[in-house]
C-alpha cells in the first residue's frame, strides 16, 4: 500500500495548436498535426490528501507552488492517471464550454449550473 501525503490527478497535455511534422534533417514540412497529445503530464486540479497533510498547506498562497514541490523532494505525492476526457476549467466561457459538453453527453445540469443569457 502507498503511503502519499497526496495523490494527484494528471492528464496528459494536449497542445492547444497545431504542429508542423518536420524532417528533422531537411526541415520539410511533410503534415500537421491539430492539438497533439504531448508526452507530459499536468496537474488536473483533483487531490486525495492525507488529512495529516493539512499543516503543511499555507493559509494564502499556491499550495502548487509550495507544498506540492516540497513533498515531491521526499517522494511523498502520487499520481493518479487520468486516462478519459478532462477539461481546465479557468475562464467564464470554459465553463460555459464545460456545462454545453455536459449536455451534449447527455448529463443533466441542475438548475443552479445552468447559464443563460
Amino acid at each position: 500500500m502507498r503511503q502519499a501525503a497526496v495523490t494527484i490527478a494528471l492528464s496528459q497535455y494536449r497542445s492547444n495548436w497545431g504542429v508542423a511534422d518536420l524532417d528533422e534533417r531537411t526541415d520539410r514540412i511533410f503534415g500537421f498535426t491539430q492539438s497533439p497529445v504531448l508526452p507530459y503530464w499536468i496537474n488536473a486540479g483533483v487531490y486525495l490528501i492525507d488529512t495529516r497533510t493539512f499543516p503543511l498547506f499555507p493559509d494564502k498562497g499556491d499550495h502548487e507552488d509550495s507544498t506540492f514541490p516540497e513533498l515531491a523532494k521526499d517522494g511523498r505525492p502520487f499520481a493518479h492517471r487520468i486516462d478519459g476526457y478532462w477539461r481546465g476549467i479557468d475562464t467564464v466561457n470554459d465553463v460555459i464550454v464545460a456545462g454545453q459538453e455536459a449536455v451534449r453527453h447527455g448529463f443533466a445540469l441542475g438548475e443552479e449550473f445552468r447559464i443563460t443569457s
